[in-house]
């Protein structure tokens, strides 16, 4: 019995431990701890928007690219990291300021990433913070959808969530009231 129990307080022990270096790596990944100086070898993918009307920056073809809210494309762009995980490619899209031509809802809306929780295998959550503000019926979809199209880009079951409810962020553009 007392084997047992030691057993048990270490397995308990390892645990606690192993859990703690996990939070603290995601401290060091975090937003807080980037070195001013990005690894230019460290690059993520995420979706800009390129408003309809407007020449995609390049010269490419605007059909060859996902269309959201009124007419405006999705554009994939190359942004540079602390970290290739989603967290740390959200908090980077988040300030990222885009180059001429392109435009970047996540950062214009003043939203915040709290947090990514990423289990493996299972549905990741991710858990944004702030009250934006949308000029009109393009603005909404536009914010939407970059940030959907760019956490597609990493995992394929996840959920957005606003102020910590999932309704929040999927209800933005509902102005009868009724999404729930």
């Amino acid at each position: 019995m007392n084997k047992t129990l030691r057993s048990i307080i270490w397995l308990v022990a390892v645990i606690t431990l192993s859990a703690i270096a996990l939070t603290m790596i995601d401290r060091f990944q975090g937003e807080e701890n980037v070195p001013a100086e990005q690894d230019p070898a460290r690059r993520a993918s995420v979706l800009l928007v390129v408003y309809a009307g407007e020449e995609v920056p390049g010269g490419r073809d605007p059909a060859e690219f996902q269309k959201v809210g009124c007419e405006d494309l999705l554009v994939p762009y190359e942004i540079d990291v602390s970290s290739t995980r989603l967290k740390s490619v959200l908090h980077a899209l988040s300030e990222f300021e885009p180059p001429e031509g392109y435009h970047n809802p996540l950062k214009e809306k003043g939203i915040r990433v709290v947090d990514v929780a990423d289990r493996g295998h299972s549905t990741v959550i991710v858990e944004l913070t702030g009250t934006p503000q949308f000029g009109g019926v393009c603005d909404t979809p536009r914010f939407q959808e970059q940030i959907r199209q760019t956490v597609k880009l990493y995992h394929e079951e996840f959920e957005i969530r606003l102020n910590g409810s999932e309704s929040a962020f999927r209800c933005l553009s509902d102005m009868s009231g009724e999404c729930k």
